[in-house]
């Protein structure tokens, strides 16, 4: 049985296993639209990461703030 940590680590590992390959792929091919489509895969992904610890750090900072928070 998997608990929301395990699934949390499982989504992390996934997600930086899909960065790293495709940065490397973005540096190792030499055509150019692969190139183009690696990097918009990696900018999509450090976008989407981003949103996540903003709108989980946001979420908590806030309630904290107002005294909501434990």
């Amino acid at each position: 049985m998997f608990t929301s940590l395990d699934f949390l680590v499982i989504a992390f590992m996934g997600l930086a296993a899909l960065t790293l390959l495709s940065l490397a792929l973005m540096f190792l091919l030499k055509n150019k639209t692969a190139k183009r489509v690696f990097f918009y895969i990696v900018v999509a992904l450090g976008l989407y990461i981003s949103s996540i610890g903003l709108r989980i750090g946001l979420s908590g900072w806030f309630t904290a703030q107002i005294g909501f928070g434990v």
